[in-house]
């Protein structure tokens, strides 16, 4: 059985997956400079809001908590994630949604001599028995592969947030629910999500070497930059940017409307969300707002 702590792992950084594989194309270059915190204002609002854009796979010695995010982070009422990770209903219903279909398992999907190859790459690389994952549906296996290419202590800003929100007696709320993200994983056919789980086995080097420029480009803090590294193909299927990315981005801009309106609120996103004509940065800007960049 499942922990709810491995099940928030599995969500966190499974949807990190996702930004390797899209198509590239042009897309509106910021003129704000780099950063990730960004302060919202205007169009009505009577205190400010800030938007924060967090990485989902990144080693803890290289995460940054600055003294203008301390700042901003204690000045908002209210904290909002992608998903509030403290709802028990948000685990129970991701755990319902990562079996794979009835009657399907990873070797009917592979096959034998692929399968066979995955099951060599657990038992040799990570020392584990692939059978534990079996009926998992693979996009969110993938996660344990990228964890393990990282080869450090995993951190995490959204486990940061949510214990600095329980040191300031700040609420946490999400900016969608369960159901949305696995609408977006459900989006890519399991066969899909097989092949590409296998494409990491077989071109490690590859994305080890795109998992290192994502979080340099991170580090950087070029959020323009970052998205257009999202849009560039490694290998296997590429999944879909309107599903992971667009869709979500626009449903988002009305809830934290209706949030900022009502409060100063502090929202945590994937970075990859920011930038773009239809990132979220862009869509508050059309609807009226002044979204600053803060250093």
């Amino acid at each position: 059985m499942l922990r709810i702590s491995s099940i928030k792992f599995w969500l966190t950084f499974g949807l990190a997956v996702s930004l390797f594989s899209f198509v590239c194309k042009d897309t509106p270059k910021n003129e704000d400079g780099k950063s990730l915190l960004w302060q919202i204002s205007g169009n009505g609002l009577t205190k400010p809001s800030y938007l924060f854009g967090t990485i989902h796979l990144i080693c803890e010695k290289d995460m940054v908590i600055s003294e203008p995010l301390k700042k901003a982070f204690a000045e908002s009422e209210e904290i909002c994630l992608e998903l509030d990770m403290d709802d028990p209903q948000m685990a129970m219903g991701m755990l319902k949604d990562m079996a794979l279909p009835q009657g399907q398992t990873l070797l009917t999907l592979l096959g034998k001599k692929k399968h066979k190859k995955l099951s060599d790459y657990f038992a040799k690389e990570l020392k584990m028995d692939l059978s534990l994952f079996e009926k998992q549906k693979p996009f969110f296996i993938q996660a344990i592969i990228m964890k393990n290419m990282l080869s450090c202590q995993v951190g995490g800003y959204e486990m940061t947030f949510m214990g600095m929100a329980k040191e300031q007696s700040k609420n946490i709320v999400g900016v969608e629910k369960i159901e949305d993200q696995m609408a977006a994983v459900n989006a890519m056919p399991v066969k899909e999500q097989a092949e590409s789980l296998l494409a990491m086995v077989e071109e490690q080097k590859k994305y080890s070497e795109m998992l290192a420029k994502m979080v340099s480009l991170y580090k950087s803090e070029d959020v323009t930059a970052l998205y257009e590294f999202t849009q560039k193909p490694v290998v296997g299927k590429k999944m879909d940017e309107k599903a992971f990315l667009i869709n979500r981005n626009v449903k988002w801009i009305p809830e934290m409307e209706a949030m900022s309106k009502e409060k100063s609120m502090f929202y945590a996103v994937g970075a990859a969300h920011l930038g773009g004509e239809q990132g979220v940065i862009n869509l508050l800007r059309k609807q009226g707002y002044t979204v600053t960049p803060l250093k």
